[in-house]
């Protein structure tokens, strides 16, 4: 079967439920500090991410976004996620202070604070700004090993559901193994 591979990766999550899906007309957003605003994905940044391939294209805020998680996402996913993100914008130097979106799977990730804006309550923000705009049960991985966000989970009182374990292989060493019987590079166990 898989004995003597060695994944690429390999990160122990735990799955947490929010408190199901909000009224997206709701208005009770989060009120944020002075000087910070929280606008709508912009089309030029999801249009800027679709044209480009090559991380030197990309505007600022987007490698930003690129380069604050530990899983390898790449500009096309990015790209795709835009219009499902929320972010904090500082509006005196146009720079993203805090965002998240939602993935394919419907999970809310990718959950960043930069750490001169901490302790303001932006990620509970985002946080609340997703889960009203998404219209299913929320849940987030986190970590198994990320204090700072299951501390955020606890607050906001959702629920650790149960934990899994995320692995990826080289498709050419699952391929080369079993003569191509694997297809894919990534796959998750729950324990």
């Amino acid at each position: 079967m898989m004995e003597g591979l060695r994944p690429l990766y390999l990160e122990v999550y735990d799955l947490h439920l929010g408190d199901g899906p909000r009224d997206p007309s709701s208005t009770s957003a989060t009120a944020l500090p002075a000087g910070l605003q929280m606008p709508p994905a912009r089309l030029q940044d999801v249009e800027a991410v679709r044209l480009s391939h090559h991380p030197a294209l990309l505007p600022d805020n987007l490698l930003q976004i690129l380069s604050t998680s530990s899983v390898a996402h790449s500009p096309t996913y990015i790209s795709s996620r835009l219009s499902h993100s929320s972010a904090v914008i500082d509006s005196t130097t146009s720079t993203i202070v805090a965002h998240c979106f939602t993935h394919r799977d419907g999970s809310i990730g990718t959950v960043h604070v930069n750490a001169t804006h901490r302790r303001l309550g932006l990620a509970r923000a985002i946080m609340d700004d997703r889960v009203r705009r998404e219209s299913t049960q929320s849940f987030s991985y986190v970590s198994s090993g990320n204090a700072e966000s299951k501390a955020l989970m606890k607050s906001m009182r959702w629920d650790k559901a149960w934990r899994v374990a995320w692995m990826a292989w080289r498709r050419s060493d699952l391929e080369t193994r079993d003569g191509g019987a694997h297809g894919g590079l990534i796959s998750s166990m729950h324990m």
